[in-house]
């Protein structure tokens, strides 16, 4: 089977629950030309990555690509060509049957060239996790400072900005956020946050550093950011935070100290297998889920049925959705743990979409010191019941 007849076996259905299950992407509007997800090509909340049913192709209008189904999986999951059409291959339950070489013998005891092959051809374990390794040296173009909101929100502790190596980009005014290997050996990628009101109007606040033709991108689902630099903490403490961004994780470090950072940054809402392998390498009894507050809790107890309360309810059942999806991978291993804030007017300890972290260490300790035990979905769904007064549990 070539290439074609297997991406014409690959359904609409298909596509959704690949990148739905297997890669964490939020789906959003559909018509008989295309399906629209969130933009996890580039770790984006926006609703920028389509999928262009005739054509079997996929376009970020935000990265300004395109891919195949088989070149976005490879993307995704670091796999070569052939690999993502066997890991295809598996998803649909087809036996790849086909052993012939071209240009060699198919008997393979009379063969040893092919013997050769087998011998030194790499192949990746199935929880291997392949990422890129790009040259360090790119950081000498950028400077030790901080932009000014993120100075005035916190993140201001020197020994945190060098031990993460946060680094300003004079040129245009970004942030430069490296991301390192396990050991810290490697340096697998940079985002850049921009400060740039065009890009961040148009999805672009994070995106991967492009330096001299260069695009230092990599998978966020392969990796856990501040890992490297906190995981002798969490091993200490035997507690890790998982929030979604980068910022939220060196806010910790600064409001309680380099010692006492255990945060770590998921990319997104979600967390993947490859995630999970990574926390379990690690002495870890409890995992404290503080997503940012996808709930407006000003308009979800609302009786009415208009369009903006009917978005923020279906809203709201994503977001238990997603807790409860990394709940279940976490319950088998850790004591789980979640952040909730169902405060909401003038009382609201966040704002709509802040993260527990945004508004200061004080709030964050009477969030964290609250947080709620989640013994099973059950008791997660428990949380989410409106009392008949209003209240909710």
């Amino acid at each position: 089977m070539d290439k074609t007849e297997l991406l014409n076996l690959i359904t609409d259905e298909d596509i959704v629950n690949i990148l739905t299950e297997e890669f964490g992407a939020v789906k959003g509007s559909e018509n008989s030309e295309q399906i629209i997800f969130s933009s996890i090509c580039h770790g984006s909340n926006s609703f920028k990555l389509y999928w262009y049913k005739s054509s079997k192709t996929f376009h970020c209008y935000v990265c300004s690509e395109s891919w195949s189904l088989f070149d976005f999986i490879g993307m995704m999951m670091c796999l070569s060509f052939s690999e993502s059409y066997k890991w295809l291959c598996n998803y649909k339950g087809i036996k790849n049957t086909r052993q012939q070489f071209r240009g060699l013998k198919s008997r393979d005891s009379e063969n040893k060239d092919l013997e050769f092959l087998k011998l030194h051809s790499y192949k990746p374990t199935q929880n291997e996790i392949i990422l890129p390794k790009y040259d360090e040296g790119v950081l000498r173009n950028f400077d030790k400072a901080i932009e000014e909101s993120w100075y005035e929100e916190g993140i201001n502790d020197e020994e945190v900005l060098d031990k993460f190596e946060i680094l300003y980009n004079y040129y245009d005014g970004s942030m430069i956020i490296p991301y390192f290997s396990e050991d810290g050996t490697y340096l697998n990628g940079i985002m850049r946050r921009s400060f740039n009101k065009e890009d961040v109007d148009n999805g672009r606040k994070y995106m991967p550093l492009e330096w001299n033709r260069i695009s230092y991108k990599f998978n966020k689902r392969l990796v856990l950011y501040g890992y490297h630099e906190n995981k002798d903490n969490i091993d200490r403490i035997h507690k890790c935070i998982l929030f979604e961004a980068e910022k939220s994780v060196l806010k910790l470090s600064c409001y309680k100290g380099l010692e006492n950072g255990i945060g770590l940054g998921l990319g997104g809402m979600n967390l993947s297998k490859q995630q999970l392998q990574l926390l379990l390498k690690r002495d870890i009894d409890e995992v404290c889920i503080a997503l940012d507050k996808q709930i407006q809790t000003d308009l979800i107890d609302l009786k009415e049925d208009t369009e903006e309360v009917i978005k923020a309810k279906k809203e709201m059942n994503v977001y238990v959705d997603k807790i409860k999806k990394i709940y279940v991978l976490l319950c088998n291993y850790f004591t789980v743990t979640v952040i909730l804030d169902w405060t909401k007017g003038e009382d609201s300890l966040l704002d709509y979409k802040s993260s527990p972290i945004d508004h200061g260490e004080q709030i964050w300790d009477y969030l964290y010191e609250n947080r709620y035990v989640i013994d099973s979905k059950e008791s997660l769904e428990e949380l989410y019941i409106l009392k008949e007064n209003g209240e909710r549990y």
